[in-house]
């Protein structure tokens, strides 16, 4: 019976520890580094002491809005109008800023938001681990308490 505890126990730390570490790696992350959205291009804003503008743009399929930047096209030509960009992500603190390499009116008629070269983008996000992990640690631990009041 104390070898079964024994072996539940290691079992319950490794699972903690295990979790414990892939934490980091998931938080860490990167999102797509490249975009293509459709939406509606904001006005222009500073931020620190960049000299270049940047431009807030919602993705109509996500709603997801993202900072973009360029130094390839003049996005101050479309502020205001509804566009469709092509964009590399801009390495650095935040995951959403892009730096445009294409941009043009959007259809009228709206249309789907694909990858360059045509596809779909790959989904973003998916399922939380944290849940997952919280649960078998504390799954682990109940169930060594449980087999310890038993074998008492």
């Amino acid at each position: 019976m104390r070898r079964i505890i024994s072996i539940l126990t290691v079992a319950a730390v490794l699972a903690a520890l295990t979790a414990a570490a892939a934490l980091p790696a998931l938080a860490q992350q990167p999102g797509p580094t490249t975009l293509t959205a459709t939406g509606v291009l904001g006005q222009p804003f500073f931020q620190g002491q960049d000299p270049e503008p940047l431009y807030p743009l919602t993705d109509e399929a996500t709603g997801t809005t993202y900072t973009l930047i360029s130094g390839f096209v003049d996005l101050g030509a479309f502020a205001g109008q509804r566009v469709t960009i092509e964009g590399v992500r801009v390495p650095g603190i935040d995951p959403l800023a892009f730096n445009v390499t294409s941009i043009q009116p959007a259809p009228v008629s709206g249309g789907t938001t694909t990858a360059p070269g045509g596809g779909q983008l790959p989904a973003t996000g998916g399922t939380p681990l944290l849940l997952p992990i919280v649960t078998l640690i504390v799954g682990s631990g109940i169930l060594g308490a449980a087999v310890l009041r038993r074998g008492r």
